[in-house]
């Protein structure tokens, strides 16, 4: 994740960029784990709309889930 930290902070020449990651790890009874899905939200929308519904049902079955807010910063 150290990657990601220096990509989106604006570090190293790289476009500024407020990333908010929300996670939440497979939880199911059998502990098989069958991937990861990665949510990504559309316009006037955050992380925040997948956390309640969408990421708990897909942990229970078995998948990582990570939620992604895209913000672009402007500096003036």
């Amino acid at each position: 994740m150290k990657w990601a930290r220096e990509y989106f902070s604006g570090r190293k020449g790289a476009p500024k960029m407020c990333l908010e990651i929300l996670s939440q790890y497979a939880k199911n009874e059998d502990n098989c784990k069958r991937g990861a899905i990665v949510f990504v939200h559309g316009a006037y929308q955050g992380a925040w709309c997948w956390k309640e519904f969408f990421m708990p049902y897909f942990s229970r079955i078995g998948y990582d889930c990570y939620a992604l807010s895209l913000r672009w910063a402007r500096e003036k």
